[in-house]
């Protein structure tokens, strides 16, 4: 599984409608790559309150970011980091809840909801976090 930075998909303005206009993914894994992504947000953020690191994880290969999943008494989501590159998600255990759901979609590869799904609601001044098998949405 790879975590990426994408900046300003709108290529410099060329597709301006594009949103948002920067994300984080997670792509090319497997479907047991995508349950161990399930069971650590729900075992880490769901169940015991703590950090995910992501990057950590033994099966993800960060390509030019970190992304830090913290719980949160409100869900502010995911700033652009001075540095461009350590990325912190600030969300409720509710909506970790539903994340590790979206992402448990992904382990069974039959599912109809397996494309792509956007982990959480962005608000327009956020970066968005998409999780794509082919890394398109």
């Amino acid at each position: 599984m790879k975590l990426e930075f994408l900046r300003d998909i709108t290529a410099g303005g060329l597709f301006p409608l594009a949103e948002p206009h920067n994300l984080l993914r997670l792509f090319d894994f497997t479907p047991a790559e995508a349950a161990a992504l399930a069971l650590a947000i729900q075992t880490k953020l769901v169940g015991a309150d703590s950090p995910l690191h992501l990057h950590a994880l033994p099966f993800i290969n960060p390509v030019n970011c970190t992304l830090d999943l913290e719980p949160s008494p409100n869900n502010r989501g995911i700033a652009l980091p001075d540095d461009g590159r350590s990325f912190h998600c600030y969300l409720t255990r509710k909506a970790y809840d539903t994340m590790a759901h979206l992402v448990d979609h992904f382990a069974n590869p039959g599912h109809r909801l397996s494309g792509y799904h956007w982990l959480y609601d962005a608000q327009p001044d956020k970066i968005g976090l998409l999780l794509s098998r082919k890394g398109t949405w």
